[in-house]
């Protein structure tokens, strides 16, 4: 992969551009945050592993940047700190850094980062392809739709023109009249049909097809006029009617075009169900983690918010558990990182079968999981941390034994902000692993100050 290190230390930058040649990528190196940009505008990097602290310009700036900018492909930011903190790590997130790695560097963490950088770029360009497919269909069918023999005209859920073609303009004898966003009765509709029309319209927009609606009406010279009427809704992904396409021929024409109507129709809103599929699927691939398959941590704030202020709402218990591999790290250096990512696939597996439907359970990074559970108190959020740590612990590893250390928060009437309750499961964890790891601890709070509980 082609590599910007942003590194304002030229002995760790050096450092860093031989560890990364070593590993068969080109890197280039900017000294800080404002010559990066300069570079990163200019040279397309699919990488950028930058220094948190430097002059000028520092690494979140440099990431915000980056993030806000459109002209390229997506690009993986990993922010290079000593920075540790929970707090540290919300605001690099918040940025848009995607990883973290902390000093002192380690070459195989620094392998393994950017193999999983690797996959997701990967992932972004697949998407990026096929997004790009969908649009060059649709735009393929908008030729052929304005390059129909026959008048056809689109509208929104409200009855608004949204598109038509030159037949269009030329039966209804536009003259350069500009009708978007007009009502589509008002545009085409005699004033003697009116009220019948609206009621079809109306229900078209229910989910009926109008089918060879025919309309005989006299235009000004008295000139008699007979038009075939055809129309189907436009659906959404979702199945929710976002408009109706409508075509009007002479009806001497009927008979040999109403096959290609159909067809150009049904393309159209295939191609529409298809785009709406990709952005599901986009949408749903940004909150998930793609080694263990459980939410991500983007996913997890977003839900631990929303549950933190349902809860202050309704006045209902909300708990937090944190937990974290241990020693995960020496198993890495042991074993190597494959048999690592296997461990928190299972580990994974572990946890989610022992969660509710209801609960949050996601990945937070690295060897850290963390649990958001609705309607439970700290002492029901204390027995599952315990039954997870239970089944972790008594799982037959094929390599050596795997354990768990937890942190259990609960929020109470005094807290502040989800972050605190989050900050609290932290600590706790903390201090599972200060008392010697494999085992949890309930984080509580009297009015001397804080008190940890552990088993």
């Amino acid at each position: 992969m082609n590599i910007l290190v942003v590194e304002d230390n030229r002995v760790a930058a050096q450092f860093l551009v031989k560890t990364l040649a070593r590993m068969g990528h080109t890197s280039q190196c900017a000294e800080n945050g404002a010559l990066a940009w300069a570079m990163f505008q200019s040279t397309p990097f699919e990488v950028v592993i930058s220094d948190w602290e430097m002059p000028e310009m520092d690494g979140l700036q440099l990431c915000r940047l980056v993030r806000d900018y459109s002209d390229t492909l997506y690009t993986y930011f990993i922010l290079l700190t000593a920075k540790s903190q929970v707090e540290d790590k919300v605001l690099g997130l918040q940025a848009g850094a995607d990883d973290f790695l902390v000093k002192p560097l380690d070459s195989g963490e620094l392998m393994a980062r950017l193999e999983v950088g690797s996959r997701i770029i990967t992932i972004h360009k697949q998407m990026a392809n096929m997004v790009s497919s969908l649009h060059a269909a649709q735009q393929r069918f908008s030729e052929l739709f304005l390059g129909l023999p026959i008048a056809g005209v689109t509208i929104d859920e409200m009855g608004r023109v949204q598109e038509w073609n030159r037949a269009f303009e030329s039966l209804i004898n536009l003259q350069g009249k500009m009708i978007y966003e007009e009502s589509l009765l008002d545009t085409i509709t005699p004033l003697e049909m009116r009220p019948e029309l609206e009621k079809e319209i109306g229900e078209l927009l229910e989910g009926k097809h109008i089918s060879d609606y025919e309309w005989h009406f006299k235009e000004k010279g008295n000139v008699e006029r007979y038009l075939l009427w055809n129309a189907i809704p436009l659906t959404s992904f979702n199945g929710t009617i976002t408009g109706a396409i409508h075509t009007l021929i002479d009806i001497t024409q009927m008979k040999r075009t109403e096959q290609q109507v159909r067809q150009y129709s049904e393309e159209l809103e295939g191609k529409q169900k298809e785009l709406w599929r990709v952005n599901a699927l986009l949408h749903q691939q940004a909150l998930t983690d793609g080694l263990t398959g459980l939410s991500n941590h983007r996913a997890f704030q977003e839900n631990l918010n929303q549950e933190y202020m349902r809860a202050q709402r309704h006045f209902t218990p909300l708990s937090v558990i944190m937990a974290d591999v241990d020693y995960f790290k020496r198993f890495n250096d042991s074993f190597g990182h494959p048999a690592g990512d296997e461990v928190l696939k299972t580990v994974a597996t572990l946890i989610r079968d022992t969660a509710r439907g209801t609960d949050c359970v996601a990945r937070y990074g690295g060897e850290e999981f963390v649990m958001v559970l609705v309607n439970t108190d700290a002492e029901g959020a204390f027995q599952v941390a315990e039954r997870i740590r239970k089944a972790v612990e008594s799982f037959p590893w094929a390599m050596r034994p795997i354990t768990l250390s937890l942190g259990v928060s609960a929020l109470r009437t005094d807290s502040k902000s989800a972050t605190e309750v989050l900050g609290e499961a932290d600590f706790a964890l903390y201090r599972s692993k200060q008392e010697g790891r494999n085992r949890v601890t309930l984080h509580h709070s009297s009015s001397d100050g804080e008190l940890i509980s552990a088993a």
